[in-house]
This record gives structure tokens, C-alpha cells and sequence, in this order.
């Protein structure tokens, strides 16, 4: 972008630090609000919590104490460990109405969103192939995770949506269902996109799932014309 005056070059100087200085301010509240003794982290977002003021422990995914986690052997003594119902989960809301909150989900949520899941599940010759395009800080993302930890099929994650992308996983990884949220199936009816969806293979996938929002008449209608398909293909799917 342009610019003929200093006072421009400051505001857009602002507009390009305003992410930087909305994010730092979620991590703080989220920070603020559950106290944590530890946080697992992508190795990306390490400094932005040392710069919203998290002096306790910091386990960066995939990093070589994160993998030993993973590798501890059992000395074969069983640990017996008391699980209520009623235990919470806390996943946080994107403060789209305000500032950000923690949403309890009991014990007893997760189970039977996995158990709903597991129960209305066909009958496969080979377990089906999941690419999920929604973050897993969101209930959608984070039941998706372990409903497929829990059926044992196979999950594609991606780090952030991006259309070429998701189009060479599926075809790739022979992707059976889709979950996206309704901004996707907009990208995907979108006509500057129509080049890419016409010449991509979509023969393995079975299902899109679409949830988190509400999905127009309109878009779903422009969705069945461009794929040419009834209305089994495309499902909004209830959260939590």
C-alpha cells in the first residue's frame, strides 16, 4: 500500500501491530484466568507467551523432552486413578462476543461424544481417513482428535487452511471426510476458486462436515450445484 504522509506511515504501522498486540493480550487473559503450572506449545508460539509473562514451565511440542514423554516405559505397576463424571475440560471461546472465556466440557460430554460417534460408525474394509482443517484449541477440532484416538482411524491435520493445500492432502492421503467450517465451504464454492476445485480429484471423499456456525441456504445450494451431488454429501454436524 501507498503512502504521501508520516501520519499514514504511523497508522499503518499500527494496523500491522494490532494482531501482534490482540494476540499477546488472549494469550495474557487465558494466562490469567487457569493459572497454569505448565503449557505445551508449538515451538512458533513459545515467545508469545514469555512475552505475555508465563515464567513457569514450557513443553515445546516435538521437541526432545516432549518425545520422552512419549517413550517412558511402565515398570508394570499399575496406577489406578479416580475419573468422575463430572471432571472438566476447559476450552476456550474465541471472544467473538467479547473477551475470551473458558467453556467447561465434563468428562461425561467427551465420552459420550466419542461413544455417539463410535456407535453410529460404518462398517469399513480399511479405517477411514479424517482431514480436519479446524484448529484443536476449538471444541470442533479437539473432539474430532479424540474421537479418531478413540476409533483408531487416520487423522490428516494441517497447520493452517490453506485451499492447494487441503485439495493435494485428499488426494494424497485418499481423504474420506472433510471437516471444515462454513468459511471453507464458501472458499469452495467461490467462482475465483472454480479452476482449482474442477481440475482436483475428489473421487475418495464420501463426506464434508461442516460445523462451528450456520451455513446459508444459499452457500449449501451453490455447494450441491458445484459438485453435482444430493444432499447426503454435505452435513452440519452438532458440537460438544
Amino acid at each position: 500500500m501507498a503512502t504521501t504522509s508520516s501520519d499514514e506511515e504511523d497508522d499503518s504501522s499500527n494496523e500491522e501491530d494490532e494482531p501482534k498486540t490482540a494476540k499477546k493480550k488472549e494469550i495474557s487473559r487465558q494466562i490469567q484466568i487457569c493459572k497454569p503450572a505448565v503449557v505445551f506449545a508449538a515451538a512458533e508460539a513459545v515467545q508469545k507467551l514469555v512475552e505475555a509473562g508465563f515464567t513457569n514451565r514450557i513443553v515445546v511440542i516435538d521437541s526432545n523432552e516432549f518425545e520422552s514423554m512419549m517413550r517412558v516405559e511402565s515398570n508394570g505397576d499399575e496406577v489406578e486413578v479416580d475419573v468422575s463424571q463430572s471432571d472438566t475440560a476447559i476450552l476456550y471461546s474465541s471472544g467473538t462476543t467479547g473477551n475470551m472465556k473458558g467453556v467447561k466440557l465434563t468428562h461425561r460430554n467427551l465420552i459420550s461424544s466419542v461413544a455417539g460417534a463410535i456407535a453410529g460408525r460404518q462398517t469399513r474394509s480399511s479405517p477411514a481417513v479424517y482431514l480436519c482443517t479446524v484448529p484443536y484449541f476449538h471444541v470442533y477440532g479437539f473432539t474430532l482428535c479424540i474421537r479418531m484416538v478413540a476409533s483408531g482411524e487416520s487423522l490428516v491435520s494441517i497447520a493452517r487452511f490453506d485451499l492447494r493445500l487441503v485439495v493435494r492432502s485428499i488426494e494424497e492421503f485418499n481423504v474420506c471426510y472433510l471437516a471444515v467450517a462454513p468459511p471453507v465451504v464458501v472458499t469452495l464454492v467461490d467462482g475465483n476458486n472454480e479452476q482449482l476445485v474442477n481440475e482436483s480429484k475428489w473421487s475418495s471423499l464420501e463426506t464434508v462436515l461442516s460445523g462451528g456456525a450456520p451455513l446459508t441456504v444459499a452457500v449449501i445450494n451453490k455447494f450441491k450445484q458445484r459438485f453435482g451431488i444430493g444432499a447426503g454429501w454435505l452435513h452440519e454436524i452438532p458440537l460438544g
